[in-house]
Formats: structure tokens, C-alpha cells, sequence
């Protein structure tokens, strides 16, 4: 570092350095990115715009009774799968209560 730097600015590079490497070492420990996979919201939503283009094509008459019914039962075992993925991320009472 050049002599003429005073001393403060060359501690506090210093400090925010090692503050990025403890950051960055402590990703792995909180697994931040099976979290963001655990998140189901966005599974939900896929499950609902699909029941809702079936729910379209039975009102439109291009599907009948019984491939809605077989549809809608494959959907409900994705929901289930999706609830039984997420079973490991807890939600509070606040969330309940949101929700």
C-alpha cells in the first residue's frame, strides 16, 4: 500500500475483507440455496395455472369427465409431493395465521 494512506483506511480494508470471507464461509452452513429450492410457492402456482387451463378446456368442452377427474387427481399427488418436500422448512404461527 503506498506509504501516504493513513493507517485507518488500510484496517478498515482490512476488516471489510475478512468480514467478506466469514460471510462467504458461512454460506454453505446455512444452505441458503436448499432453502430457496424448498420454497414452494412457486410450485403451488404452477399446480394452480394448470388447474385452472384444465378447468378451461372441460368448460370449452375439449376434454371430458372422466380425463378432467384423472387430471386433477394427478395434480392433487404433485401438491402432495410438493407438501411432503417441504416438510423440513417450519413455518411460525405468524405465517400460519398470514396465510
Amino acid at each position: 500500500m503506498p506509504d501516504g494512506m493513513p493507517n485507518f483506511s488500510k484496517w478498515l480494508g482490512a476488516a471489510l475483507a475478512l468480514v467478506a470471507a466469514v460471510a462467504i464461509s458461512g454460506q454453505p452452513f446455512f444452505n441458503f440455496q436448499k432453502q430457496a429450492d424448498g420454497h414452494r410457492a412457486s410450485r403451488y402456482l404452477a399446480v394452480a395455472k394448470e388447474r385452472d387451463r384444465l378447468d378451461e378446456y372441460f368448460a370449452d368442452g375439449s376434454t371430458d369427465a372422466n380425463t378432467l377427474r384423472e387430471q386433477l387427481e394427478r395434480l392433487a399427488r404433485i401438491n402432495d409431493r410438493i407438501n411432503r418436500d417441504a416438510e423440513s422448512f417450519p413455518t411460525s404461527n405468524k405465517d400460519y395465521r398470514l396465510a
